[in-house]
């Protein structure tokens, strides 16, 4: 640990045990990416290089044409009948990934959901991110040891529900400033650096693989950008004793983590088909990113029992996905919602975004 007068700094190491996601908000299309069905590599080209390329070599007008045509477009087929070289292929190429089975040159391809990238092009993990995940970890065990105000913490916004987090977290209560103001949140009192740039080596790309309880299985067609399992990232922890005091010691901040993680795993985690990669049978973790599922969004569960949660969950995701048979979730599978985040990787399935944590002094 390094201490600077009020504050302390920990190491916070994360280890994905299934792919990370933490998307830009870009996607690739079919036109922005080569396979290579061989090696199962995908290269994401320089968009200003290939269209240089095209003007140069004369092909604007048949580039234009096939991507127009309506039929399956395949960019790396399309310069391999352009007679485009090896070094001209090479220049156009920004970086690459690995695709293992995930695409299929001999049928249409997919887009690809972008991760996350400086302004340097080099994928990072914003600490935003990690806190976010915290967040919800030390929200869960605070609910889960008081559950005296489950009533008290349900209030009704525009025809759903929120949890009033601001009963949990807003407790500074600064002066001239309202309760429900960020500037009294406790959490002010922990942040989170960004990760180190990752080496595009440690990228893959993950399909969603939707699992229910009975072990059914259902493939949407959602291609993302992941962090690799076994990839470790670290982060830089820090706490303001000014503004914690005494809340949320490094010890405490342990507990909370291995209080959501059992809770996790009790209430959700194993009433479902377990991965083909196995769990993680001792550590304890957090959901990070995109695709980590519903308990890695909300404290509905602890906040309202386990009862009453599945229940109003039921009819939530009944309102919001009217064509996904949630009407069925307590009837047939005691749980809602009634699908678990997998992906195929080469260790077997895997959660997405299930990734060990050690907070190291």
């Amino acid at each position: 640990m390094i201490r600077m007068e009020h504050l302390e700094e920990y190491c916070l190491n994360l280890t994905a045990f299934g792919p990370v996601f933490v998307g830009c908000g870009k996607i690739y299309g079919k036109n922005s990416y080569l396979f290579d069905p061989r090696t199962k590599r995908v290269s994401f080209i320089q968009e200003e290089a290939l269209f240089r390329w095209l003007v140069q070599t004369g092909h604007v007008d048949s580039y234009e044409e096939a991507v127009l045509c309506g039929r399956p477009f395949n960019l790396a087929q399309f310069l391999r009948q352009c007679g485009i070289s090896d070094k001209e292929r090479h220049a156009l190429i920004r970086y690459e990934v690995s695709a293992g089975e995930i695409l299929d040159e001999t049928h249409s391809l997919k887009q690809i959901h972008a991760f996350m990238r400086d302004g340097q092009g080099r994928a990072y993990v914003p600490g935003s991110s990690v806190k976010g995940a915290l967040r919800t970890a030390l929200l869960h065990a605070i609910l889960i040891r008081d559950d005296s105000g489950k009533e008290r913490n349900l209030k009704p916004v525009r025809k759903s529900y929120e949890i009033a987090e601001s009963d949990y977290f807003n407790t500074l209560k600064l002066k001239n400033s309202r309760p429900g103001d960020m500037v009294n949140s406790i959490m002010r009192g922990i942040s989170v650096a960004d990760s180190k740039p990752l080496p595009d080596t440690t990228l893959i790309l993950s399909n969603k693989l939707d699992i229910n309880p009975d072990g059914r299985l259902s493939l949407p067609n959602l291609v993302r950008e992941c962090i690799a399992p076994g990839t470790e990232l670290t982060f830089r922890l820090t706490l303001d004793r000014s503004v914690l005091g005494k809340n949320w010691t490094l010890e405490q901040l342990k507990q909370d983590i291995a209080l959501f993680s059992q809770y996790y795993q009790n209430t959700f985690q194993t009433r479902f088909p377990e991965p083909q990669g196995g769990r993680i049978s001792n550590g304890n973790f957090l959901l990070l990113g995109g695709g980590s599922g519903f308990f890695g969004k909300t404290a509905v569960y602890p906040l309202l029992g386990y009862e009453r949660a599945s229940q109003f969950t039921q009819k939530q995701m009944q309102q919001v996905f009217r064509n996904h048979k949630h009407e069925q979730d307590l009837r047939r599978y005691r749980i809602s919602p009634h699908c678990m985040k997998y992906t195929w990787t080469r260790h077997g399935t895997r959660e997405f975004g299930l990734c060990k944590v050690e907070i190291q002094e």
